[in-house]
């Protein structure tokens, strides 16, 4: 059975690029598309609208999703779906119902970098679902990525299934893995500690049979995201592969900072994975990896 894309599609013009970039994956994977148009509930629609009225909308919703995919995917497989309710929610649902490889979203939104509790729907699905969800903006075209995976990591937390979800799709995709960590420490021994690590995440990569770059560079807390800027704007990566993970314990309203501001900055895409819960199934896609020299 073909993987899955999940691709909401707002007919906005972020949610065309989204729909490209999910459409050059596809093409990779030979992935099948699933395309949602949410017809976003209000106090206003719920009064007026009836069976009727709700199908009316449905079908000129479905019509509008025909013209657009006629001209644009003409080489890959596809369906689409039309439902109501709040976008967030049913795009979640809709995630549960076809158990996707990922969501491919556009995203609008300019985020303050003050801004702690986040409100647009891609934000708010990164935060719910369990599926991979990768958010896109700006204009860069699919074509120009190249065939490789960043992956900033933060070696001071755990990276297990960060690292396990690059290499998966690295598999996938036939791609390398590009290892980003930001040294903000002025210690000589802690800097030791960093190069043991990455040397040994280099090695537990390649044993995966993946062609793996290691980078270490030196900074501030405050130059991470400009640094992770720099090397996308360099790498130009299929992905980039973050963890969201908050540092607050309003955990389950809000996302960590730092990767906030990696998916409100980058103009490349980027792939947000939540911590999985033990208590609950992985994704059906991602596995635990087996890691030998326990760096993980």
């Amino acid at each position: 059975m073909k993987h899955k894309i999940l691709v909401p599609i707002d007919f906005g013009s972020q949610s065309l690029i989204a729909l490209e970039y999910a459409r050059f994956y596809a093409k990779r994977i030979d992935a099948k598309l699933l395309l949602l148009n949410v017809l976003e509930e209000s106090g206003i629609l719920q009064k007026f609208l009836t069976p009727d009225l709700e199908d009316k909308m449905a079908n000129q919703a479905k019509m509008a999703l025909k013209g657009i995919v006629g001209e644009r995917l003409a080489d890959v497989e596809y369906e689409y779906c039309v439902r109501v309710g709040k976008p967030y929610e049913i795009i979640e649902k809709v995630a549960e119902e076809n158990k996707p490889l990922m969501i491919v979203m556009g995203k609008t939104e300019k985020l303050s970098l003050k801004q702690k509790f986040v409100g647009s729907n891609t934000l708010h699905l990164i935060e719910e679902t369990q599926f991979p969800v990768v958010s896109v903006h700006g204009i860069k075209a699919s074509e120009d990525l190249n065939n490789t995976i960043l992956l900033p990591l933060d070696l001071a937390r755990p990276i297990k299934e960060q690292v396990n979800a690059a290499i998966d799709f690295a598999k996938l995709f036939n791609a390398q893995i590009f290892a980003l960590s930001v040294d903000i420490k002025d210690d000589l021994a802690y800097e030791t500690k960093l190069l043991t690590q990455m040397h040994k995440l280099k090695q537990t990569i390649e044993q995966e049979g993946i062609i793996c770059e290691t980078k270490i560079v030196e900074g501030k807390k405050s130059d991470i995201i400009d640094i992770i800027i720099n090397y996308a704007e360099q790498l130009k990566p299929l992905l980039t592969v973050i963890m969201v993970r908050d540092e607050s314990k309003f955990n389950q309203w809000t996302i960590g900072s730092t990767a906030r501001d990696i998916i409100r900055s980058l103009e490349y895409p980027v792939m947000s994975l939540k911590p999985w819960d033990e208590k609950t199934e992985h994704h059906p896609f991602i596995k635990l990896i087996v890691d030998p020299l326990n760096i993980l």
